[in-house]
């Protein structure tokens, strides 16, 4: 209670530890989430699509920009309350930095890689489909196979964006 009252009235102290707790409940946020996506990842390999799976795998990518957002959002913020308090001059930027890469920036590049390494395989789901319609000659099958192919396309479109997003969030933490 007493923390929040500071808070409010502004305390800096109190409002610097309270963002440095921020983004480090953020970084952990982020690399359970990674292993959520993991496990999301482990049941698409398997085709185990029923209970919207691609909109749990979207959300949860979702889940893991806002965090990213309300990560750099709070460290620009104490950045300019550490510079316009007291303690600017014993503050150490440099380490500051590291330590935002490794709570913010390096789980965000797990996650890219584990993204990478979906879409791979889910273009290589749509080589092999491409095959098995250049192959088939029965036409109610090449009705199904294409229509997977549109699903896979559409999957690595939405894995691009995601990809993108989180390479989004990496730069601004250079």
């Amino acid at each position: 209670m007493n923390k929040k009252i500071l808070l409010i009235y502004g305390h800096k102290i109190t409002k610097i530890n309270y963002q440095f707790e921020e983004i480090d409940k953020n970084s952990k946020k982020i690399l359970d989430e990674k292993n959520t996506l993991e496990k999301y990842f482990s049941d698409s390999l398997d085709n185990k699509w029923q209970d919207s799976l691609l909109l749990k795998i979207n959300e949860s990518i979702k889940f893991i920009n806002n965090i990213a957002d309300d990560s750099i959002n709070i460290s620009v913020e104490l950045k300019k309350d550490i510079k316009a308090s007291k303690y600017n001059s014993m503050f150490n930027y440099e380490i500051f930095n590291n330590w935002l890469k490794k709570e913010i920036k390096y789980p965000l590049e797990q996650l890219k890689k584990l993204l990478e390494k979906n879409l791979e395989r889910i273009q290589d789901e749509k080589q092999s489909t491409n095959e098995q319609i250049a192959k088939t000659k029965d036409q109610k099958n090449i009705w199904a196979l294409v229509s997977s192919q549109k699903r896979v396309e559409m999957r690595i479109e939405e894995i691009k964006k995601h990809i993108e997003s989180i390479d989004f969030y990496i730069k601004k933490l250079d």
